[in-house]
């Protein structure tokens, strides 16, 4: 008995204890809930507080990101104005002084700086722009001049009989320097872009400096082909090959050869043709002088230059022919060229044949004895020089047609006597025979 109420003290005791913590736990809750209810106060003051603080720094966060912008757009701007007076201070130098690898990359950068500018489209780039293009422009010119002064090293006057004396090759513009030709004639044609039909600006130097070397280089071929045609005895007949025309023409078609040569190696292959014709305009107008001066003389001579006519006809054929096939230009040039000389021989035909016309109507008798008269010698030797130029004869021929080497008082002539009509008889000559 008295050990169970031992226990029963002892557990009673225990129970006390557990009432005590629990009284404990509970002051303990109610102090954190105070706490608990005072903290969410304070948190919606420091909330209340803030807020306003927040919202303020995000504003400035965007002002600061909109201010970093416009800064790099600024930045943006102002480069192509800083680059600009580093640029120019290149540009306006002389390329030979900087470099000419040096000045082509200035010229690069400006370049794509102005672009740069015109496609910001902001006005106040405009004196920028404006600025930039005329140093660009400052620059071309610079480099024109640089072009020029390569060209004209290779650009001294020649004596074409030489290269044709020995069959050499004509001279032409060395690899380094059409190399460097090309590379300037690309940066210029980049910088200014020449109109349909018309010549960049290097192009417009090339033909004008290459123009002057050949037609210096040609010029003594034309006097040679002039002086040869002078007549010692007015009644010597023209006999072949006697004139320089051959050798003019040998002269013409080795330069301008070369010179096609040379242009392909610096421009691009639209410009060939209009480079090239107009680098020989220059000479071809002293070559058409040239056949003009020999139109008038075989006219003063129809007699004895007529085969002259012929020769000439021939040549300057066989050299449009020919550049036609190496270059495929010049050949309406040429042909216009050649065109008086082609008509004068042309009416050399109806000159020879009413010469012997009237001739044989100035005939009194024939010999009695039958043998022939000087006029049968003179036609027979005409004929014979004319076997000699058959290719431009024939050509002549077909060009006029049936009849059309008739005239309206020959045709209709009722004399007996041997007129243009009667010697027309179709394109296989059987009637003739």
């Amino acid at each position: 008995m008295v050990a169970r109420q031992a226990a029963f003290a002892e557990e009673s005791a225990e129970v006390e204890v557990l009432y005590a913590n629990l009284e404990k736990m509970k002051s303990l809750t109610k102090k954190i809930q105070t706490s608990m209810s005072r903290l969410d106060v304070s948190g919606r003051t420091v909330q209340e507080a803030i807020g306003p603080i927040y919202g303020n720094t995000q504003r400035l966060q965007t002002t600061n990101t909109n201010v970093d912008r416009i800064m790099e757009a600024i930045e943006k701007i102002r480069q192509p104005l800083d680059m600009r007076n580093k640029e120019e201070q290149i540009l306006r130098e002389r390329p030979d002084r900087v470099g000419l690898g040096q000045y082509i990359a200035s010229i690069d950068r400006t370049n794509r700086a102005l672009k740069a500018m015109k496609s910001s489209g902001m006005r106040s780039n405009q004196k920028a722009v404006n600025e930039l293009g005329g140093l660009l422009q400052v620059g071309s010119q610079n480099l024109q001049e640089v072009f020029r002064d390569i060209v004209r090293q290779d650009s001294q006057p020649i004596e074409p009989l030489q290269q044709i004396m020995r069959g050499a090759e004509f001279p032409m513009i060395s690899t380094n320097k059409s190399a460097e030709l090309r590379t300037i004639n690309t940066h210029i044609s980049h910088a200014h872009a020449a109109p349909n039909g018309e010549l960049s600006p290097s192009a417009k130097v090339y033909a004008q400096e290459r123009g002057q070397y050949i037609q210096l280089s040609l010029q003594n071929l034309s006097a040679a082909s002039l002086s040869t045609a002078r007549k010692v005895n007015a009644d010597a007949i023209y006999k072949p090959g006697s004139n320089g025309i051959g050798t003019y023409c040998a002269g013409i078609q080795g330069m301008f050869t070369a010179e096609y040569a040379c242009i392909c190696e610096i421009f691009s292959r639209d410009e060939w043709g209009g480079i090239l014709a107009a680098s020989c305009s220059a000479a071809l107008q002293t070559f058409a002088g040239t056949l003009r001066d020999l139109d008038i003389h075989i006219k003063a001579n129809m007699l004895t230059d007529c085969y002259l006519a012929y020769e000439i006809v021939e040549l300057v054929s066989t050299t449009s022919f020919h550049l036609e096939d190496k270059t495929g230009e010049l050949k309406h040039e040429i042909s216009d060229a050649m065109k008086p000389i082609r008509e004068t021989a042309k009416s050399s035909l109806t000159y020879l044949l009413n010469d012997t016309r009237t001739k044989i109507q100035q005939t009194m008798a024939l010999p009695v004895d039958g043998t022939a008269i000087p006029l049968t010698s003179e036609v027979m030797q005409r004929l014979q020089l004319m076997t000699s130029y058959l290719p431009p004869l024939t050509s002549i021929m077909r060009s006029l047609g049936d009849g059309g080497w008739t005239n309206t008082n020959t045709a209709n002539s009722t004399s007996s006597l041997p007129t243009l009509k009667s010697f027309d008889v179709g394109a296989d000559g059987q009637q003739l025979f």
